[in-house]
């Protein structure tokens, strides 16, 4: 008996992660969703009242970050360099790299405010931006460092794997080695999980592996330096913790992802030695309106990295407000993001990651910019709970609020407002993304403008397999009157009023285009429930079981057994302590079929405008800046954001099952 009770509590401890009680159990298949609960983000949270002030507070002054950046060297562990209240005029960048468990903190976005004066912005060695935190090691999307084979332990779910070596890796807390994991493309689509850039039939406009193996190879099979013996390119990726090492076999957290690692595919592991670790910027506004070019914050090879009640504000021809390179479990929270950008190219992005894996961007307005979240390679990168508002781009096309730009899996997108999610074919495909209780206008006005091009509130685009639409509330009444578009099913006239644009390659439901061709795989893997559109009616909220991909093989989704949804895939309660605003307490959950009586129009009461948005709506231009256009918010996340407790979710009431 003993020994059974031993045998049972092995097997239950050798499960995959991926067995693990999450929200979305008896929702979404386990194959098909992660863990986004413990696996992103900072893990435990934004340290706070445990760290400690080093020296004395800094007074405003004019000149050069010397002063903030030798006062950053002094730091011990676990300390912060407190600025003090005013303005900062300086002529070079903040820089925290080579400085772990170290962070600068204000005394609030409205009361502390650097004002970069200079254009000179170099941090590192290739890096240009104004404020700088990670690693001084070699910087840039290929800075490879350490590599080895990867030989064993490919199942998805496994929390074990073998490598051809671990010298070098280690487990020591604080100091545990992040691993990208990576293999080479697929040179062939198989009509499922597929992962290439530069095999032809997944190639979009130029190839861009941004990893291990990566882009400076094109199609010719050179290899990168540092990637020994790997000659293909490697879009799919995912970074994992060491946490214990028994010879070669390496304990990592989390468990792996995706279902297709294998050793046909000559699968890898590499490391930089030395990464960033718990560096952030908080309680500041960093204003950069005078300056027109590079970037506002940069975070490179950066485990545990955050920004936290931060104003950025930028100049035109920026390229983004914050962009990360190779970063783990970044967290960007409570915070606004400005440009002046107006017109011209695309790229003016709020936030934009390259390399990236489970960063957490909450809670946090993307204003006046014309992408607002770009996701690069990686996975698990979670966006929630944000407000974006007024697309700046040039012409009648129409920028996405949420991007997946590059090859990528298991992105995740909850809570959010604004005009629509994208997972487009520019760089490669994407596997297996979910959105949950969004609300997407698609084509609502945003600021002065009013785009009628690339306006479906979900454009899920060729190679873009196994996503899950759930719980959403999608769509304008009186301008999308199409249910949705099926690349080789539907006809594509009218495409861009449809609530949902599957399986094409270029904007407006075209395509073939730029190698890709059209993908009827997309609409038979979506699993899609519980979501109220403007076509179908917002009081007929959908439960439909033949949207449900319950016959499809590999990875089916089973029929859900109930309508009722959880409040969140990400957080077991409330998150009480910034729920509310001055000016309103949104229902919890603030967007779905169990929601009535919402405060956004055109939503059929669906929907209550989340923080984010009754902060951006309420808060008012800042004085400081009279004559910006569109006005500057008026933002601090201590005066936006006020703790709540106690509103549910209301009844389900009119609602569908066919």
């Amino acid at each position: 008996m003993k020994r059974f009770s031993w045998l049972v509590i092995l097997l239950l401890l050798s499960l995959p992660s991926l067995a693990q009680a999450q929200l979305w159990r008896g929702i979404i298949d386990p194959a098909r969703a992660i863990d986004w609960q413990t696996a992103v983000g900072v893990s435990g949270g934004i340290p706070s009242g445990t760290w400690t002030q080093c020296g004395s507070t800094i007074a405003p002054y004019t000149g050069s970050a010397a002063t903030i950046n030798n006062a950053i060297a002094a730091c011990g562990a676990n300390q912060f360099v407190r600025l003090g209240t005013g303005t900062f005029s300086l002529s070079s960048p903040i820089n925290l790299e080579g400085h772990p468990n170290v962070a600068v903190r204000g005394g609030g976005a409205l009361t502390t405010k650097i004002v970069m004066s200079s254009g000179s912005s170099t941090c590192g060695s290739t890096i240009s931006a104004y404020a700088c935190m990670g690693s001084s090691q070699s910087h840039g999307t290929f800075a490879i460092g350490s590599s080895t084979t990867w030989t064993a332990g490919y199942a998805q779910g496994a929390t074990v794997i073998t490598l051809g070596s671990v010298a070098g890796i280690s487990a020591n807390p604080g100091s545990e080695s992040i691993l990208t994991l990576d293999q080479d493309d697929d040179a062939a689509d198989t009509g499922n999980v597929v992962m290439s850039i530069g095999s032809g039939f997944v190639i979009g406009s130029v190839p861009d592996a941004r990893s291990c193996g990566g882009a400076s190879t094109g199609v010719t099979g050179t290899p990168v330096s540092g990637c020994t013996g790997q000659t293909a390119q490697r879009s799919q990726q995912q970074m994992v913790k060491v946490t214990a090492i028994n010879g070669n076999n390496v304990t990592i957290f989390p468990g792996l992802y995706m279902p297709n690692w294998r050793s046909s595919h000559n699968p890898g592991a590499w490391w930089q030695s030395s990464p960033g670790r718990h560096n952030g910027f908080e309680d500041v506004t960093f204003d950069m309106l005078a300056l027109s070019s590079n970037n506002g914050v940069q975070v490179s090879n950066c485990f545990e990295c955050w920004l936290r009640n931060v104003r950025i504000l930028v100049g035109a021809n920026f390229r983004t407000q914050v962009q990360l390179y190779r970063a783990y479990r970044t967290e960007i929270r409570d915070s606004y993001l400005y440009s002046t950008h107006t017109g011209g190219g695309a790229q003016s992005y709020g936030f934009e990651s390259f390399s990236a894996d489970a960063t957490l961007v909450i809670n946090t307005i993307s204003h006046h910019n014309s992408a607002r979240w770009l996701i690069g390679v990686g996975s698990a990168n979670t966006v929630a709970y944000n407000y974006s508002f007024d697309d700046t781009s040039s012409g009648n096309f129409f920028w996405a609020d949420q991007m997946d730009h590059d090859a990528s899996t298991h992105n995740f997108y909850e809570g959010n407002q604004g005009a629509y999610h994208v997972q487009d074919t520019v760089h490669g495909p994407h596997m297996f993304h979910t959105d949950f209780r969004n609300q997407f206008t698609g084509n609502a006005p945003q600021g002065p403008a009013t785009k009628t091009a690339e306006t479906s509130p979900e454009i899920i685009m060729s190679h873009s397999r196994y996503a899950n639409v759930i719980g959403s509330v999608l769509g304008t009444t009186g301008y999308h009157n199409r249910y949705q578009n099926r690349a080789t099913i539907d006809s594509a006239s009218g495409c861009d009023r449809s609530i949902y644009a599957l399986g094409y390659t270029d904007t407006s439901c075209q395509g073939p285009s730029g190698g890709v061709p059209l993908d009827g795989v997309v609409a038979t893997t979506l699993m899609r429930w519980g979501n109220c559109d403007a076509v179908t009616g917002f009081n007929a909220c959908k439960f439909d079981i033949t949207e449900v991909p319950s016959g499809i093989s590999p990875f089916p989704n089973a029929v859900p057994a109930s309508q009722t949804l959880p409040a969140s895939f990400l957080y077991s309660s409330k998150p009480a302590a910034w729920w509310g605003t001055p000016w309103g307490v949104p229902a919890w959950p603030a967007v779905g079929p169990d929601v009535t009586g919402g405060d956004v129009p055109n939503t059929g009461g669906r929907a209550y405008k989340n923080p984010a948005r009754l902060c951006f709506e309420n808060a008012g231009g800042d004085p400081a800046y009279p004559s910006s256009s569109p006005r500057i918010l008026n933002f601090d996340s201590k005066t936006c954001y006020i703790g709540t407790s106690g509103v549910g979710p209301t009844a389900p009431s009119q609602l569908r099952v066919q």
